[in-house]
């Protein structure tokens, strides 16, 4: 399911457009495949990825120099 969302993505990019029933077919098999991955007991988890302040001056000091 996974590979079929990722291509029905590429072909909607390549088009620059979907149609409302390419769409639909989207988001029904995106509903369908989280709702297999939670039965299988996977879930999302929030990750704080924001840098500390002291990482972000340093990184930002790296690409000045």
């Amino acid at each position: 399911m996974t590979v079929e969302l990722e291509r029905m993505e590429t072909v909607f990019a390549g088009a620059g457009e979907a149609s409302p029933e390419a769409l639909d077919l989207y988001g029904r098999t995106a509903g369908n495949l989280r709702r297999l991955l939670e039965s299988v007991g996977l879930q999302r988890r929030a990750r704080d990825i924001t840098p500390s302040l002291q990482s972000y001056l340093a990184q930002r000091e790296g690409r000045t120099a």
